[in-house]
């Protein structure tokens, strides 16, 4: 799915949020006009949104003030007419949870936009977004303000209040989505992490046998006491073994740590040898 594509969606599943208080209707459509830029028409009032199931919302808002009011498309958008907007009330109280809710649903749903690591509002008002700031802190939710071509820009960039927020509005599939995406993004940084991780640990290792085998190499095998002289062969013999697996082989069998003992001693012979002496292999 696109990040256009999921905005529309969450735009969609917000606008089909189920019945709420009438208090919150007219917080919704307060903060659906607050961010939809109303423009004054020769007669009334217009309203225009970009989706259909926003005009819809907003046709049965103004409906429910028992406002005449009618929808005309213009090209991709859908113009929100309302003759009389006369008897159109003043900011509502925004005390009630829902009323709350409704207020930020009506911002998303005027001049909002999702993506999984970003959700913003562009409100003209700077009152308007310090108020969302406000209402969104209610429950929990940091929304930030900023400023950008003269717009004042409600928004957020943690996942998880984004899909807070989605919740908040109605949106709760999409912040389902969010969530997972969460996730996801999660798991494979996680798997990177350990990928790193192992690939230097296999670095780390193969540098180690090296410096073994090199030390090795400049020892007399023959010299060596039996516990160091079966590890030394078998390290030749196998380069590529990690520890346990080494001492594995040995008879009797012998621990990681004893292994690892062991090849410290012989690295420790092959620094006291230094490099002017013979090197001899495991056959020797």
């Amino acid at each position: 799915m696109s990040l256009q594509s999921f905005s529309a969606s969450a735009a969609d599943e917000a606008a089909h949020a189920g019945p709420q208080p009438p208090a919150a209707d007219r917080a919704e459509l307060y903060g659906l006009c607050r961010a939809a830029r109303p423009s004054g028409a020769r007669a009334g009032l217009v309203v225009s949104v970009d989706r259909p199931a926003i005009a819809r919302r907003a046709y049965r808002l103004f409906r429910s003030l028992g406002l005449v009011v009618s929808v005309r498309v213009t090209g991709r958008r859908y113009r929100v007419h309302v003759p009389d907007a006369g008897p159109l009330p003043g900011p509502p109280s925004l005390r009630a949870p829902a009323a709350a809710r409704g207020f930020l649903r009506g911002l998303f749903l005027g001049a909002g936009s999702v993506s999984a690591h970003h959700l913003e509002i562009v409100l003209p008002e700077p009152g308007t977004a310090e108020l969302a700031v406000v209402q969104a802190a209610r429950f929990g939710v940091g929304l930030h303000v900023t400023v950008r071509r003269g717009a004042s820009v409600a928004y957020l960039k943690d996942t998880g209040h984004i899909a807070d927020f989605l919740r908040l509005i109605g949106a709760t599939e999409a912040s389902f989505l969010i969530e997972d995406a969460r996730v996801l993004h999660d798991l494979k940084n996680r798997v990177n992490r350990l990928v790193n991780a192992d690939n230097a640990n296999i670095d780390k290792a193969a540098r180690a046998a090296a410096a073994q085998i090199s030390a090795i190499r400049s020892l007399h095998l023959g010299d060596l006491p039996p516990t160091l002289r079966q590890v030394a062969e078998l390290r030749l013999r196998h380069p590529d073994l990690p520890l346990r697996e080494l001492g594995a082989l040995a008879d009797p069998p012998l621990g990681r740590s004893a292994v690892n003992h062991r090849l410290r001693a012989l690295r420790a012979l092959g620094r006291e040898a230094g490099p002017g002496r013979k090197a001899f292999d495991a056959g020797e």
